[in-house]
């Protein structure tokens, strides 16, 4: 999770009245983990699922309102000036949102939570920047007369020069790559000659998603900003882009929040959506155990607006999507220790699968290694790889963990990417769930990697197998994904087909990060019993 550090005096600006020594109660109901709380400064890690508590902004805002001292505000935007053309983007990063906040009154402290709160953002839920990036400029220092008209383009260059951010020196696009920090750890997301970058008026203002230009940075004197997101995901940008300029508002003595046109998406941002959920008390009532007694002010607490039957969640909280996350507020704000206790029904261990337990030891005696995934997995990556879509996750917490898997073999693939470097032949197993449109299902999975790895590796294995359970089996050639054609097989048992085997084509290996020939075999566990 996120490891936040803030000031405790920005905190109580932010929150518009005193805190109290002690913060842990209200820390621990807005679900903070405290690592460190002294005189001066707090740490704590937030839940991934409440990027405004991100940095101070949000932090304070919440304190605020929990407290009482303020009200939760309502963020609304007006249609401005500036435009963003988006119609010459780079395809393999197509969009770009943008934002204008105006009358900011920014300190070295607003500074650093700002730029706190855009990093952990494009770490938590961009998969460091690789499908979100955030952006910040001086608008008056692009032009200063921008609120009379101004274009910026997002567009693709097959070359560039710029100042990066905290240089003095004038680089080229390739230069930026090779010789900065930055560079060096997010080069890998630009395709060189296809260099994603914001224009305006012939500067440059970024390079996207590596570093901004010198020229445009925001520091004290900053009074109006231009907020860009670019990335592959036009829903978690949006969501993104409403926490960062509602974050940058709460540094305004007086917020002014500016829409853009997007020119190429036909749409103008921020969206500032504010989600209804149905304040349904009965499903409260069910989830939380007992009934709780004034929930609409227990919701209010945590930030949320109550408007007749329903709650509604401001543009920040982008983590309330159901009467369950109504119920987490209110049991939240209500306090975890008050809640009545009661005697746990009797328990027992449970039942214990001993075939499977039995396939492990068989694979684990032919000098293979077992690996345990998660049944979540990247909801893109599996598309690309097998071409089916996977059962998706409503609202996920990060990108990896998108939809249900409904193979071991992406799992496996990435188990293979995860040790090549330490091993030059990789050899392992998974016995784990995978779950399909209709049901949940077993499987055994095993990948070989290495320098002259081929079908005949994973073939060992299956015979076995075979061999140890006594079973018979055929082989059929089959065409299917990730597979190389002519280089995979269906696996049947009687008339069954119960799995399959085959050699992953360098293309699927390539979009995993492997780099050793692999292959993978995969049979359904009842099959074999």
């Amino acid at each position: 999770m996120p490891v936040v550090t803030v000031k405790l005096w920005d905190l109580e600006r932010l929150a518009r009245g005193p805190l109290s020594e002690d913060l842990r109660p209200v820390l621990e109901a807005l679900k903070l983990e405290v690592e460190e709380l002294g005189t001066e400064e707090l740490t704590y890690e937030a839940p991934h699922d409440r990027a405004d508590l991100f940095s101070a902004e949000g932090l304070g805002r919440a304190l605020g309102v929990f407290l009482g001292y303020r009200e939760p505000p309502r963020y609304e935007a007006e249609d401005g000036r500036v435009k963003l053309d988006i119609t010459r983007a780079p395809r393999y990063r197509p969009y770009a949102f943008g934002a204008v906040v105006k009358n900011l009154e920014l300190d070295d402290e607003a500074i650093r939570q700002l730029f706190q709160l855009q990093e952990k953002l494009a770490i938590s839920y961009g998969n460091k920047r690789e499908i979100v990036s955030i952006g910040l400029y001086d608008l008056d220092k692009l032009n200063p007369r921008w609120e009379e008209g101004l274009v910026i383009e997002y567009k693709s260059l097959s070359e560039g020069r710029m100042v990066p951010l905290g240089y003095s020196e004038e680089m080229t696009f390739e230069e930026v790559l090779e010789r900065t920090e930055k560079g060096k750890e997010y080069g890998h997301l630009v395709v060189k000659g296809q260099y994603p970058a914001f224009v305006s008026e012939g500067k440059i203002m970024s390079l996207a998603p590596i570093l901004n230009a010198e020229d445009y940075k925001v520091d004290e004197n900053t009074k109006n900003v231009f907020v860009d997101v670019t990335g592959t995901v036009p829903e978690v940008m949006l969501r993104v882009l409403d926490v960062m300029v509602t974050s940058l508002a709460e540094r305004s003595p007086r917020p002014e929040l500016q829409r853009v046109e997007v020119i190429g998406a036909n749409m103008k941002t921020p969206r500032l959506k504010y989600r209804k959920v149905r304040l349904d008390k009965e499903a409260i009532k069910r989830v939380a155990g007992f009934e709780l007694e004034d929930v609409e002010g227990l919701l209010r607490k945590m930030g949320l607006f109550v408007e007749g039957e329903w709650a509604v969640a401001p543009p920040y909280r982008i983590d309330v999507f159901s009467e369950v996350d109504l119920a987490e507020d209110a049991l939240s704000a209500y306090g975890y220790n008050k809640v009545p206790a009661e005697a746990l029904p009797p328990t027992h261990w449970g039942s214990r699968d001993y075939f499977k337990d039995y396939l492990a030891r068989i694979l684990t005696s032919m000098g293979l290694e077992e690996v345990f995934n998660f049944a979540l997995i990247d909801g893109e990556l599996v598309e690309e790889l097998l071409g089916v879509e996977p059962v998706k996750v409503l609202n996920p917490r990060l990108k990896s963990y998108s939809a249900l898997r409904p193979s071991l073999v992406p799992s496996l693939l990435l188990a293979v990417k995860q040790n090549q470097e330490a091993l030059s032949r990789v050899e392992v197993f998974e016995v784990g769930p995978v779950v399909l449109k209709d049901k949940t299902a077993w499987r055994v999975g095993v990948a070989v990697a290495g320098d002259k790895v081929t079908l005949t590796d994973v073939g060992a294995v299956l015979k076995g197998l075979a061999l140890t359970l006594g079973f018979r089996y055929a082989l059929e050639e089959v065409k299917v994904r990730p597979f190389i054609e002519g280089r995979a097989a269906a696996v049947i048992v009687g008339d069954k087909v119960v799995g399959v085997m085959g050699e992953v084509h360098p293309e699927y290996l390539q979009k995993v990060g492997v780099e050793l020939p692999t292959a993978v075999l995969e049979l359904d566990v009842e099959a074999l019993r």
